[in-house]
């Protein structure tokens, strides 16, 4: 009995400690039940830094590079055998803090699904999630031409000038591709019955048998920009406006109801043919929660990352200078611009801030407007300042205690044109949200990589269009890739004044370029 009743003794001992080791052993493996890897608790101290281009872009440069190239032991992860919706991750420290250096894929569904991912494996040891990355920006804080009066350029100074490089820091994004756009229904007189009317000009103008503006088929341009759901179907002067040779300053002029003109701010969109009775192709602004929902335009976070990253960036001793070639684009950008007439004070305003080196943005001026069409132009920069000022409005709504301003309009603001910032913050939001996740402070951190729109040329009292022909097509892509290698370069500066300001385990001054 005593023999019996030891050996079942020895039995459970040993199937508590098979238990033990099963899940000690589990805890570093992924499990069957659900689905992510199982962690053992540990203090929150990994910087999640993301970015989307792996090298596809333009010359096989990673937005990632600059990081990895100061980052201290430096471990690459298997992102399939962790199950990572990632094309690459690295782990190791930077400035003495640890780090996951990890890029995303371009476009805000790939950012989002990566970003997904590493919430399941890291979450537990996740301090932050940053993002940084290039982009298109805003030539001039409230834009270079208002729609409200278009019978000159907005008034040229050098605080509200862009410059390539520069970073804006924000904690939001808004998804510019959130629009109703729909096609006006005017009032009309009805044919008798059996009979059909005989066509005027303003019914052709609104024929619903037609192409749309942003159709794969036969282009329409305004600006020199394709039209994507905001200006209207009048394909006289949009398909002449498209023409390598436009119509003269004077036929434009003989024909008023053809005359393309500026419309009011509470229209957004610029560029428009003015007629009376005429048909409008419009889009809603952010407005329509009756079809987005709380969580469908804009996304947001409390400020405490990005005042962060805003305060490391000001205590910086030296940014950044761009290279000569970036630097000489950008005289001739704002020459061209300051050669219009009525725009002459831009090229004065270049002249002084040409003095300065790039310089961070804050919340307060800058967001990022998320699109998949990759928008450019300058009616399109005016949409998306206007949607980066009220995201603003709700913003300083939400966290008073932060920098943005309630007052915010496209006249106080720079948009930033990306593609991931509307994807990765909606699964932070989300998943707090939905899921219960602890909260993750998050910043987006974009540099300017070129201009959304080309210089503005004006052609006729208040007809301004853009010319593209300001710069050869070689000098435009030597200085895409010079601009890329920048913003790079500044925005992984910002992140690198962060992470050297909290300073424990400081491994000495990290600098761009390699380590001291």
């Amino acid at each position: 009995m005593g023999s019996s009743s030891g050996y079942a003794l020895r039995r459970g001992v040993a199937l508590a400690c098979a238990i033990v080791a099963c899940v000690l052993y589990a805890s570093t493996r992924r499990s069957p039940f659900y689905g992510a890897t199982l962690r053992s608790p540990r203090r929150r101290r990994l910087s999640l830094i993301l970015s989307a281009d792996p090298g596809d872009m333009i010359g096989g440069f990673s937005e990632a590079a600059v990081l990895l190239d100061v980052a201290h032991d430096l471990e690459a992860i298997d992102v399939a055998k962790e199950d990572l919706f990632c094309p690459t991750a690295h782990r190791g420290d930077v400035a003495g803090q640890p780090v996951l250096i990890v890029t995303t894929g371009i476009g805000a569904t790939r950012a989002a699904l990566c970003l997904d991912s590493l919430l399941r494996v890291y979450g537990p040891e996740a301090r932050e999630v940053l993002f940084l990355g290039t982009a298109g920006g805003s030539p001039a804080v409230g834009g270079v031409l208002d729609s409200d009066a278009c019978g000159a350029a907005n008034q040229g100074a050098a605080a509200k000038l862009v410059r390539l490089g520069d970073v804006c820091v924000s904690p939001f994004a808004t998804d510019w591709d959130c629009q109703r756009c729909f096609w006006a229904a005017e009032p009309y007189a009805k044919p008798a019955p059996g009979a059909l009317a005989e066509a005027p000009e303003t019914a052709r103008s609104r024929n619903a048998c037609a192409k749309a503006p942003c159709s794969p088929g036969r282009e329409t341009k305004m600006f020199d920009t394709t039209s994507i759901c905001m200006f209207l179907h009048d394909f006289d002067i949009v398909l002449s406006l498209s023409q390598k040779n436009p119509p003269r300053e004077n036929e434009l002029s003989k024909n008023q109801p053809k005359r393309l003109r500026c419309d009011r701010a509470r229209e957004v969109f610029a560029g428009r043919v003015r007629s009376t009775g005429r048909f409008r192709h419009r889009c809603s602004l952010h407005d329509r929660w009756d079809l987005f929902g709380d969580f469908g335009c804009s996304y947001f976070t409390e400020p405490s990352l990005a005042d962060e990253v805003l305060a490391a960036t000001r205590n910086l001793e030296r940014t950044p200078r761009a290279p000569p070639e970036l630097r000489a684009f950008e005289a001739g950008y704002w020459a061209a611009t300051g050669a219009a007439r009525g725009a002459e004070s831009w090229a004065a305003a270049y002249a002084r801030a040409e003095k300065r080196d790039a310089r961070a943005w804050g919340y307060d001026v800058c967001g990022e407007a998320t699109s998949a069409t990759y928008w450019n132009g300058a009616p399109y920069d005016e949409l998306a300042r206007g949607y980066v000022a009220e995201l603003m409005r709700e913003t300083a709504a939400a966290y008073p205690n932060g920098t943005s301003r309630a007052a915010s309009s496209k006249r106080d603001v720079l948009a930033i044109s990306a593609m991931e910032g509307a994807g990765w913050m909606a699964v932070l939001k989300l998943s707090e949200t939905y899921l219960d996740f602890a909260h993750l402070p998050s910043a987006n951190v974009r540099g300017v990589a070129d201009y959304t729109h080309d210089p503005v040329v004006r052609y006729a009292d208040d007809v301004w269009l853009e010319d593209a022909t300001w710069v050869s097509p070689e000098g435009r892509a030597n200085a895409t890739k010079a601009g890329y290698a920048f913003a790079i370069t500044t925005t992984s500066t910002a992140v690198l004044a962060l992470l050297q300001s909290r300073g424990d385990g400081l491994r000495g001054d990290v600098g761009i370029g390699g380590r001291s």
